[in-house]
């Protein structure tokens, strides 16, 4: 594979880090220059850690339980700028040279920034952990700031200068199923898989900076509770006035929110959870008339328009033909 390999800029700081763990991770399988695999040894463990050296971004994953209670001594003597997130496990890091010490149950981003020098993590025994971490660097922090409105990831690598670590208090479950997805997504092989965990991994980092505000966290609550209803009621008809009523809001507000926390209008959202629910159903062996009315369309051939447009085919062609 060569995918990207001119533009690598964090490996060496890596590798330079695990040489003091020869004892714990075996050596490095280099599926590219800017790719590396390190499994854990196996009289230690199981588990691996990969990294992705991407230029503008970083990218570490690491899947590990030990043994014995482990602690990894680590050496950042270089400024750095970046995630952490470990979204299973327990443990414990602390930074000697400040004596800050952070307790950590998964799941839990840290926001990092500066130089740190020694950092010590500790981790109990026979405890899965599943972490991931992306730096990055100033010119692409630059970029990103001036192009997006304010929010409290933004405002932490405003000031460049000093050495910080913040732990963010709330995660949006739908980045906590981003960070999942790219965690689980399997080790590259080839060069397309290096450039689609590149673009996950983008993808991931633009979510961050892109958290709503304080300011719009205040109708976070009202906007899960139409979610709420919208799925456990999608059989019946639901207007938005009366949604808005039912959770207490305006309802311009909770269009404009509501679209803000999801990404998709009431109805688009509506629609998908919808022909989500159809397909499951389809699955199961459900006649197609009754999948219509089961989900809330009074028009079976307006049904079949929609699934048709959005996923391209409707099922059991034949029989629906003698419908029309």
């Amino acid at each position: 594979m060569s995918c990207m390999q001119d533009h690598v800029l964090y490996t060496p700081a890596h590798k330079q880090r695990l040489r003091k763990f020869t004892d714990l991770f075996s050596p490095s399988t280099a599926l590219a220059n800017n790719y590396h695999v390190h499994d854990i040894n196996p009289g230690l463990g199981q588990g691996s850690n990969d990294l992705y050296d991407f230029g503008r971004i970083c990218l570490g994953r690491g899947h590990f339980c030990f043994k014995q209670a482990t602690q990894l001594h680590c050496e950042m003597p270089f400024r750095s700028f970046g995630i952490t997130v470990f979204l299973t496990g327990t443990c414990q890091f602390t930074r000697p040279d400040s004596g800050e010490e952070y307790q950590v149950k998964a799941p839990q981003i840290f926001l990092r920034k500066g130089q740190f020098g020694p950092v010590v993590f500790s981790i109990p025994a026979r405890t899965p952990v599943t972490t991931l971490s992306m730096e990055f660097n100033i010119e692409l922090l630059e970029k990103i700031g001036s192009s997006i409105r304010q929010n409290k990831v933004t405002r932490f690598f405003q000031d460049l200068d000093r050495s910080e670590v913040m732990m963010l208090d709330t995660l949006d479950p739908k980045l906590v199923c981003a960070l999942h997805y790219l965690v689980g997504l399997p080790k590259a092989n080839s060069e397309l898989d290096l450039i689609n965990i590149e673009g996950v991994a983008l993808s991931l980092l633009g979510s961050l900076f892109t958290l709503p505000s304080q300011q719009d966290d205040k109708y976070r609550k009202e906007v899960e509770q139409a979610i709420a209803i919208l799925e456990s009621r999608c059989s019946e008809k639901i207007t938005i006035p009366k949604l808005a009523r039912q959770v207490g809001m305006n309802e311009c507000y909770l269009k404009r929110y509501f679209k803000q926390y999801t990404g998709l209008t009431i109805s688009a959202f509506l629609e998908k959870h919808r022909m989500d629910i159809a397909l499951l159903l389809f699955s199961q062996g459900k006649a197609a008339q009754d999948v219509a009315y089961d989900i809330g369309y009074d028009n079976f051939y307006y049904f079949k328009n929609v699934f048709k447009k959005r996923f391209g085919y409707f099922p059991g062609s034949e029989r629906s033909a003698s419908v029309d």
